[in-house]
């Protein structure tokens, strides 16, 4: 079996919520996993190999390999356009 690796490199907390923070320490990593808790208890997650480098994007997951998670709903979210897997923005984390 196959075991997955696992480093967090960016915890919005204690980077102030800051977007330009987010792009300079996420920028140019392949293969990110993201887990968010909202104001409303909410938590869900999404994944990308993309890299989250570039300026007003989207970005084409061309291998469909992107996808998001409701832990609370229990529910995986596949692509419905791949190429808007993603969108880059430095004013957005």
């Amino acid at each position: 079996a196959q075991s997955l690796k696992f480093d967090l490199i960016f915890r919005a907390s204690e980077n102030d919520f800051s977007a330009n923070r987010f792009h300079e320490v996420c920028d140019n990593i392949e293969n990110t996993f993201i887990v968010i808790k909202n104001e409303f208890g909410k938590t869900f997650a999404g994944f990308t190999s993309l890299t989250w480098f570039g300026e007003n994007i989207f970005k084409n997951d061309e291998q469909n390999s992107s996808f998001l998670l409701s832990f609370d709903e229990r529910l995986k979210m596949s692509l419905f356009n791949r190429g808007k897997a993603i969108y880059c923005s430095q004013s957005l984390g």
